[in-house]
């Protein structure tokens, strides 16, 4: 099945039947059976366990998108600022589904992209070299204006704000 496939699957799954803390060292472990960890972790903590791919893939999608939450309110809480966008690089932001639920479970407008952020920081840090450019600015503005960037708007704050504060008591991280 291919990530689309999964990422179809996990928007048809129910949502936020099931959740995890995804900072538990289980979750960090190379597992021959990951989606059956899950499913311990959900039956140890009184959760349904998730079934089909989709519905691993949902929980861990969602768990993830409010562990953003949870992370980005430390950084303001500790910087004393409020962030204004969240902008999110690599792989990760074909995935439009997480993109979208980060924006919602944050509260947050979510730009991503570039996907490729490897090469072009790699092509760009080339250029510097060869004075082709001046600075890092330059070259950011070069690496947007030359890549695909897709923008989130949150959506759902009251629900995603209900979830967050189950997750918060379930997760015990507060």
């Amino acid at each position: 099945i291919s990530w689309d496939g999964i990422v179809d699957l996990s928007r048809e799954a129910t949502p936020f039947a099931s959740l995890i803390d995804v900072d538990q060292p289980q979750f960090a472990q190379p597992q021959i059976d990951m989606p059956q960890v899950i499913r311990d972790y959900c039956k140890k903590t009184g959760q349904i366990q998730p079934g089909s791919i989709g519905e691993v893939a949902r929980c861990v999608y969602e768990s993830l998108a409010l562990k953003f939450r949870y992370y980005f309110g430390i950084l303001a809480k500790f910087s004393g600022q409020d962030f204004e966008v969240i902008h999110l690089v690599g792989g990760g932001t074909q995935n439009k589904l997480l993109c979208q639920w980060i924006s919602d479970a944050s509260g947050i407008p979510v730009i991503a992209g570039p996907t490729e952020t490897t090469a072009v920081g790699n092509l760009l840090m080339q250029l510097k070299a060869d004075g082709e450019i001046d600075n890092v600015e330059e070259g950011r503005k070069i690496s947007l204006a030359s890549s695909k960037v897709d923008k989130y708007e949150p959506q759902d704050k009251a629900k995603w704000d209900e979830v967050y504060s189950k997750y918060l008591e379930m997760t015990k991280i507060l």
